[in-house]
């Protein structure tokens, strides 16, 4: 512990060793000192220059970390060093306590980086450990410590120019980034609703640093140019916001967006020959503007770009000096931070988990854990890029459907007159990341005899991460009812992978009542749908779709048409048509009403998946007894059945329902019972 105190023993050295053990903090705070040379010691351990006790063994670490003064140190300590540097040396961490104490609970204290351990011949749990703390692992002796301090020091008494936030050349104040104090203030859930990176989030810390982060300040520190990427919306540029007011340099710092190449001359002839950190976002603007940053001594570039861009103008930088990051894959601990600071107003009450893993993105862990109203994606996406955002909606409408989408596909979607396939396949690649090529992908669509020498084949991530993106369009959405117009339209079935299979999605009501608000708007599109292929299927998706908007006359003639086509699915069929055929005539006519829930009730009894007409059937009981309330005879009939079919799906054994639907039916006969207790049996 003596060795401490003999570095800054040297003659040459301005700095001084505060053993706050002795001495206590300085009123400010203990690393806010108003002595600049002064570095803080804390001797947790005892310190042979002071009296007192001393803790050496693992036994003697526990004992000490069981004490209730001495865990509330190490817990302060870490407190203190919540935004400096930490250096754990000479710690053989036999005991995890006082590190899970410092470490191991919810704070910003998690989210520092500046912090390191030199181990010695370390085992793998230990490192595994540390590093799940987000600890830099330093592996060496303590002889290799103590002279990579000394090179460090003569180096870094270099002469250089040392900045925090301000520039003293006035050439160069459009690049000094926001301060504190002059940015306004947002509440966090805008972040997740807008999807916008803001300075204020960076400074309150409200959203949390990734893995990435650290991997990106050690190059930093390790003075190496860097260049990240990933897809769209992966938290590029709030990485780099954060990595902005987060680093400390002795070089000037400053922060361009989307710079021309002459832009950046103009920043290098005001630079002159001074040192600087550059942050650039959109960096592949204007690839000469990149290429000649890199090629500037006296600048240290961080920069960041769509993966997609990256891609195409990497020949261009690769004969430069610079690391790369794909930051795209996030780790587990990455996403349980993110969703752990989303405003519980704005969350899911129920995460499927399983998905999230499958593909651990920001927009794939947005898209689980936002409530769907909430996810503006495809909003900001077609902003930026509207043809790359259409065709990535339709990727996702297709994959949705269980099935890929073939170039073929996106070629007659779009149409050669107004695009050449050059362009075409131009917009798919600006897509990223947020689609792969099947071929590499062969596990989800294995099944299917595609030949890929032929053509291209795209699907999404993911088919959840697909499904999530078509629930996250707000209803009446104009792009995607362009999309489903436009496929309908252009894409004939025999250009569809799997036609049988795409067609029970392709169609469905849910699709079309989120795209069309507008009854005539719906009828076309079904008009549309009928004439490639005339089925009871898209007759009884139409049907659906009207009643779900009121317009019940058009949906009986609709559901009538799918009645005369059936051949399959007779009772699915039959349970649609019962209850238009019961919407279209109650408070009008009851004897027709009464022929619509006899049907029903047979739904009920003879179909093999009865389940799925209980609640049908019940709800049509209650309107029925509130709009032909006379009918008290066959009103208490009804009832009796109707709580017939409630108990039977909430039976335990009746495992064909899901939670959702039981708790539906257990309100139903709520309802039920309260009905029926108004007719007394005489």
């Amino acid at each position: 512990m003596i060795c401490f105190f003999r570095i800054y023993d040297n003659a040459y050295s301005t700095y001084y060793l505060n053993d706050l053990s002795i001495r206590g903090t300085d009123y400010v705070s203990a690393y806010k000192s108003s002595h600049k040379n002064q570095v803080n010691y804390f001797a947790l351990h005892g310190c042979i220059r002071n009296p007192g006790e001393y803790v050496f063994g693992a036994t003697e670490i526990a004992s000490a970390f069981s004490n209730a003064i001495s865990k509330q140190s190490w817990t302060s300590l870490a407190k203190d060093a919540e935004e400096h540097a930490i250096l754990f040396w000479g710690w053989n961490f036999e005991d995890s306590g006082p590190i899970e104490a410092m470490y191991g609970v919810k704070s910003h204290v998690n989210e520092n980086i500046k912090k390191w351990a030199l181990l010695y011949k370390p085992e793998e749990e230990t490192i595994d450990f540390l590093s799940s703390l987000n600890f830099n692992i330093i592996i060496g002796e303590t002889q290799d410590m103590l002279q990579y301090m000394q090179d460090f020091r003569k180096e870094s008494s270099e002469k250089v120019e040392i900045l925090s936030i301000g520039s003293p050349i006035k050439e160069l104040d459009e690049f000094i980034y926001p301060a504190e104090n002059a940015v306004a203030s947002y509440p966090l859930k805008s972040f997740f609703c807008d999807y916008t990176p803001r300075w204020s989030y960076v400074y309150s810390k409200s959203i949390p640093s990734i893995s990435f982060y650290k991997k990106i300040a050690e190059l930093i520190a390790a003075k190496r140019n860097v260049v990240f990427t990933g897809i769209r919306s992966s938290g590029k540029t709030t990485l780099l916001m954060q990595l902005i007011v987060n680093i400390e340099t002795a070089r000037l710092k400053h922060y361009m967006l989307a710079p021309t190449l002459e832009s950046v001359e103009a920043y290098l002839k005001g630079l002159q020959n001074s040192q600087s950190l550059l942050f650039v976002d959109d960096c592949f603007r204007d690839t000469d503007a990149i290429v000649r940053l890199l090629r500037a001594s006296n600048v240290q570039v961080v920069c960041c770009d769509r993966d997609f861009n990256f891609e195409r103008q990497y020949h261009r930088i690769k004969p430069y000096n610079f690391e790369t990051l794909d930051i795209t894959g996030l780790t587990q601990e990455d996403a349980q931070a993110v969703i752990n600071c989303i405003p519980m107003e704005l969350k899911r009450s129920q995460l499927n988990t399983r998905k999230i893993e499958e593909d651990i993105t920001l927009p794939n862990i947005l898209a689980s854990a936002l409530k769907a109203q909430n996810y503006r994606y495809m909003q900001i996406f077609h902003e930026s890029d509207s043809l790359a955002a259409e065709i990535f909606l339709m990727i996702c409408y297709v994959h949705s459907c269980g099935v890929p989408c073939s170039f073929d596909m996106v070629y007659s979607y779009l149409g050669d007159e107004q695009y050449s396939w050059q362009n075409m396949l131009d917009a798919i690649q600006r897509v990223g990341k947020l689609i792969k090529d099947c071929e590499n992908s062969s596990d989800y669509f294995g099944s299917y005899d595609i030949d890929y020498s032929l053509q291209d084949y795209y699907q999404c991530r993911s088919r959840f991460f697909a499904e999530k993106i078509i629930q996250s369009v707000p209803k009446g959405n104009r792009l995607l009812a362009k999309v489903l117009f436009d496929f309908v339209e252009f894409v004939p079935p025999f250009k569809i992978c799997a036609y049988d299979k795409f067609k029970r999605s392709g169609y469905d009501a849910d699709l079309a009542s989120r795209a069309f608000t507008s009854f005539e708007e719906g009828k076309e599109f079904y008009e549309k749908c009928v004439l490639k292929d005339e089925s009871e299927y898209i007759y009884q998706q139409a049907a659906i779709y009207f009643s779900r908007i009121n317009e019940y006359k058009e949906a009986f003639d609709w559901i009538e048409r799918a009645r005369n086509l059936a051949h399959y699915n007779r009772f699915s069929i039959d349970s649609t048509y019962a209850s238009i055929y019961f919407k279209v005539n109650v408070g009008i006519d009851s004897t027709e009403c009464k022929q619509a829930l006899n049907i029903l009730y047979k739904c009920c009894t003879d179909d093999k998946r009865k389940a799925i007409h209980f609640s049908n059937y019940a709800k049509c009981v209650l309107e029925y007894a509130e709009k032909h309330s006379d009918d008290k005879e066959n009103i208490l009939d009804y009832i009796e059945g109707a709580l017939m079919f409630v108990r039977e799906g909430l039976d335990a054994e009746n495992i064909s329902l899901q939670t959702k639907n039981k708790w539906e039916l257990k309100k139903l006969k709520a309802a039920l019972k309260e009905l029926k207790a108004k007719y007394p049996i005489n």
